[in-house]
């Protein structure tokens, strides 16, 4: 299956270089930063779109900003497909401010965070450090979705067997 995102990215980029031959990227530079953009962009449209039509707006971009600040400092497991990460991404996300827990599985499961961070995540000491502190934040809060958020994004440091990290 082509990936979509790909697809357009590729007629994007090609359109972009036909239009800018002084440019000096090369076809595959622009589609590649094309494809980030869609993707990135697709996953907070539509995510915040669920979570205007389910009125959970608030616990999604709650759920929302917390995966991508602790994903920014940790990395994680990515999908080989653009269009693959976006619609799982989008299902993760929409699904967090919709999952209701009590304040004693918030503070275990944002607890849980970091170990996680710090065994699995392959940056750099002070880098794990500034991601953990980042969880430990919820600790104030006490916020089911960025503890499912954080939860969820440790969880994708953990490198299992037969998977490919491309």
């Amino acid at each position: 299956m082509v990936d979509p995102i790909e697809y357009v990215s590729n007629k994007i980029a090609v359109k972009v270089k036909e239009a800018d031959p002084e440019n000096t990227d090369d076809v595959d530079q622009i589609r590649y930063g094309v494809a980030l953009d869609i993707g990135f962009y697709s996953v907070i449209v539509l995510t915040v779109a669920i979570g205007l039509i389910t009125k959970e707006l608030w616990g999604t971009l709650i759920g929302m900003l917390a995966f991508y600040y602790l994903r920014r400092f940790t990395g994680g497991f990515h999908f080989s497909s653009l269009f693959v990460c976006t619609i799982v991404s989008v299902a993760i996300l929409s699904i967090i401010p919709h999952v209701h827990l009590n304040e004693f599985t918030v503070v275990m499961m944002t607890f849980t965070c970091i170990p996680l961070i710090i065994f699995f995540s392959d940056k750099d000491i002070k880098t794990k450090v500034i991601a953990s502190l980042i969880v430990l934040i919820n600790f104030v809060f006490i916020s089911p979705a960025a503890s499912l958020a954080f939860f969820a994004q440790s969880l994708t440091l953990i490198k299992l067997r037969g998977w490919r990290q491309p």
